[in-house]
C-alpha cells in the first residue's frame, strides 16, 4: 500500500497495483489510482477546482474511479474520502436546495464522466468541483438512459484501518443517516464500533466484535469466530462460507440470520428471529418471541415469555423456557427439552406449554427415530436428595408415589390465534402429560400434546 501526497501545484499523481492512499492537495490535479482499492482524500475545498460556471480545460480529475460494490472487500473498491466535509449534506443527483445548507451533488458529465459539485454557502450555486473521468460504476436502475451514477456507498465521512494486532477502532457520531464510517480491522481480534450513521465494518482475520451502532450498517467479520451487535432490522451482516462460527446479538424488532452465520441471540426487547439452512443456535430473551430454525438441525431456546417456536426442517432441539409456549418441531424428528417443572407449566406451575406436532413411537415399540419429550434434567422426586427419574405409568391414575408420569387422552384445547403465521384459533384434541413429583397424588405440571395417538414410555427421556 502506497501513500501518495501531492503539492499545492497542479500535477499528475499515479498509484500502484496495490491499495493506495492519494491526496492531491491544492492545484488542478489528475489522479490515477491504478489497480487495487484506492482511497482519494480531500481535506479542504481548496484541494478541488474552483467552479466558474463550467468545467474548464484544467480541473481536478480522478481518471479511473471504480464503484464500491455490494460486498465489503478491502482490496477491490475505490473510495472518495470526504471526511473534512462532514458538515455538507449529500443530495444525490438533485439540484442544490439553496436553503443555506452546505451541500454537494453529482451529475452525468460527457459520455463516461461524473461531475461532483460543492455548494459551501448554501445559496444554490456551486463553488468547487471535481470530475471522475471514465467512471466504472454499474448502470443505475432508476436511470432511464442507463448512464453510470454514483451510489451512496462511494462516499465516506470517516475511514479507519487497523493493524495485524488486536485493535479497537471507533467511528464517528455522524447522525445524518446517509453517510457513516468505513472501518477495517485487518488482522487480530478486533473490536469495531461504528456509532451513528450508516457504517461499514470489516473485521478481517481473527475473532472480531463488530457493532455498527445506529443507522443502516453493513458488517462483515471475515475469517474467525465473529460476534455482531445489531440494533435494527435495517442492518446487514455478511459472512463467507468457512468464515468461522459466528454469532449475531440482535436488539432490533426482528432479525433473520443471513447465509453462513450460525448463531442468533435476541437481546433487549427484540421480538422475532429466524435461522437459515445451517445448524443454528437461536436464543430468545425475556419477552414473547417468535423463533424459527428453518432448515438444518437447530437448537432453539425461548427463555421467558409466551413464545412461538418452530424448528422447521431438520432434527431440532427445542426448549420453550418459562411462559406458556407453543412448540412445533417441523418435518423431522425433534426433541422438546425441559429444565424445570415451571418451564412445563400447567396444574398450578404457571402457563401451560403446547406441543403441536409430536410424532412419537405410536404402536412401534422398536422405533428409535422419533420425537422425544426430554425431562431428564427435572428431579422427579423432590422428597429425596437424589436426582430421580420419572416412572411412566401410561394413562393410569397417580398412586401417591412421587416420580410418576402419565399421559391421558381426551382433552379438547382451544388454541389462540397466531398473529405471525396467520393461523386462526381452533379446537384440537390433546393428550395431557402430567407428573407428580411430591407424591401427593396430584399433578405438579401439565403439558399439552396435540393429537390422539397414545404416548409410550419410549416417547420420553427421563
Amino acid at each position: 500500500m502506497a501513500t501518495i501526497i501531492g503539492t499545492p501545484e497542479s500535477e499528475n499523481l499515479i498509484g500502484t497495483v496495490n491499495d493506495d492512499t492519494i491526496t492531491g492537495l491544492g492545484g488542478d490535479d489528475v489522479l490515477t489510482g491504478g489497480d487495487g482499492g484506492d482511497r482519494f482524500i480531500y481535506e479542504r475545498l481548496s484541494d478541488l477546482s474552483v467552479w466558474t460556471g463550467a468545467v474548464t480545460d484544467s480541473h481536478e480529475t480522478i481518471t479511473d474511479f471504480g464503484e464500491h460494490g455490494s460486498v465489503i472487500e478491502p482490496d477491490e473498491n475505490d473510495v472518495l474520502d470526504f471526511s473534512a466535509f462532514a458538515g455538507f449534506t449529500f443530495v444525490g443527483d438533485d439540484a442544490f436546495t439553496a436553503t443555506g445548507r452546505s451541500e454537494y451533488r453529482f451529475q452525468h458529465f460527457g459520455s463516461e464522466g461524473i461531475l461532483i459539485q460543492f455548494d459551501q454557502a448554501g445559496d444554490g450555486t456551486a463553488d468547487h468541483y471535481l470530475v471522475l473521468d471514465r467512471y466504472r460504476g454499474a448502470s443505475d436502475v432508476g436511470d432511464p438512459v442507463g448512464t453510470n451514477l454514483l451510489h451512496l456507498s462511494d462516499f465516506y465521512y470517516h475511514y479507519e484501518v487497523g493493524t495485524v494486532a488486536d485493535d479497537k477502532l471507533v467511528g464517528t457520531n455522524n447522525n445524518d443517516g446517509t453517510f457513516g464510517d468505513r472501518i477495517y480491522g485487518l488482522g487480530g481480534d478486533d473490536r469495531l464500533y461504528g456509532k451513528a450513521g450508516s457504517d461499514e465494518l470489516f473485521g478481517g482475520d481473527g475473532d472480531d466484535r463488530l457493532d455498527g451502532g445506529d443507522g443502516a450498517d453493513t458488517m462483515a467479520g471475515g475469517s474467525g469466530d465473529d460476534v455482531y451487535f445489531v440494533e435494527s432490522e435495517h442492518e446487514s451482516v455478511i459472512e463467507a462460507a468457512g468464515g468461522g462460527s459466528d454469532l449475531v446479538n440482535s436488539s432490533g424488532f426482528y432479525f433473520f440470520l443471513p447465509s453462513n452465520v450460525e448463531s442468533l441471540t435476541l437481546t433487549g426487547t427484540a421480538f422475532q428471529g429466524s435461522g437459515n439452512s445451517l445448524n443454528n443456535e437461536i436464543t430468545g430473551n425475556s419477552v414473547t418471541n417468535v423463533l424459527a430454525g428453518n432448515a438444518g438441525n437447530d437448537s432453539i431456546s425461548g427463555a421467558g415469555g409466551a413464545d412461538s417456536i418452530r424448528g422447521g426442517a431438520g432434527k431440532d432441539w427445542i426448549r420453550g423456557g418459562d411462559g406458556g409456549d407453543l412448540l412445533t418441531g417441523g418435518g423431522e424428528f425433534d426433541k422438546f427439552a425441559y429444565y424445570s417443572v415451571d418451564e412445563i407449566g400447567g396444574a398450578g406451575a404457571g402457563p401451560q406449554d403446547v406441543i403441536t406436532d409430536f410424532a412419537g413411537i405410536g404402536s412401534d415399540a422398536a422405533a428409535t427415530d422419533r420425537d422425544r419429550i426430554d425431562l431428564h434434567r427435572i428431579d422427579a422426586d423432590v422428597t429425596t436428595e437424589a436426582d430421580d427419574a420419572f416412572h411412566f405409568i401410561g394413562d393410569e391414575e397417580f398412586t401417591g408415589a412421587a416420580g410418576e408420569l402419565r399421559a391421558t387422552a381426551g382433552t379438547t384445547l382451544v388454541t389462540d390465534p397466531d398473529p405471525i403465521y396467520g393461523e386462526d384459533p381452533y379446537e384440537a384434541e390433546a393428550i395431557l402429560v402430567e407428573g407428580d413429583s411430591d407424591g401427593d397424588g396430584a399433578a405438579d405440571f401439565q403439558l399439552a400434546v396435540l393429537g390422539t395417538t397414545p404416548l409410550q414410555a419410549g416417547d420420553f427421556s427421563v
